[in-house]
């Protein structure tokens, strides 16, 4: 991931929709975290902690260690991980979820946001977070900023996934809308 250098980085405020106090979240890798150091916060003039987006992290190996700029800022933060891992020192942030294919489980964290009753979290990771939750049916919208640059090889797209055989195997979504941000398109995709 790249710095935010278009129109939508001298709006931001076009891109967020506080809500409720704790009723939205935005969630990441481990490999964000360590690779981008993000702090995945609200930096506008007066807006109130509050309203800070819960961070969460996922970290199937425990490799954040609570010193990155993510957990040091306002704001609650949980990192999920697999139940076999133990931190290091005291993390009261260190949530323990099952096992899926050595990572940690997706269905289970999205059964605890529900149960925390979030209700709207941001996805701001890679394309293999990214397929992944796309694979399991665990994304119902799709936000994306489209920016009049080309990038050329070797960029990556949003999301990783298995070949397809057939165009029906695809995933189908609607254009719920679009909107010009500066030069930039914002398009909502629904299921």
């Amino acid at each position: 991931m790249g710095k935010a250098n278009g129109s939508l980085a001298k709006n931001p405020d076009r891109m967020f929709n506080s809500g409720e106090p704790g009723a939205f979240a935005v969630l990441t890798s481990a490999s964000t975290v360590l690779i981008d150091d993000p702090s995945l916060n609200v930096r506008l003039p007066n807006f109130s902690d509050e309203y800070q987006p819960t961070r969460l992290v996922l970290d199937s190996q425990l490799k954040t260690k609570g010193s990155e700029k993510i957990f040091n800022l306002s704001g609650e933060n949980f990192v999920y991980t697999l139940m076999s891992n133990q931190p290091s020192g005291p993390r009261e942030d260190v949530l323990f979820v099952n096992a899926n294919n050595g990572h940690v489980s997706l269905e289970d964290i999205a059964i605890d946001l529900a149960d925390k009753e979030f209700n709207e979290v941001l996805i701001e990771a890679g394309p293999n977070l990214n397929g992944a939750f796309l694979n399991e049916g665990l994304i119902d919208e799709i936000i994306v900023y489209l920016a009049p640059s080309i990038l050329g090889n070797p960029s990556r797209g949003m999301f990783e996934l298995p070949m397809l055989n057939e165009l029906s195997e695809s995933f189908r979504f609607y254009i719920e809308s679009v909107d010009q941000i500066g030069t930039d398109l914002r398009i909502v995709l629904r299921k």
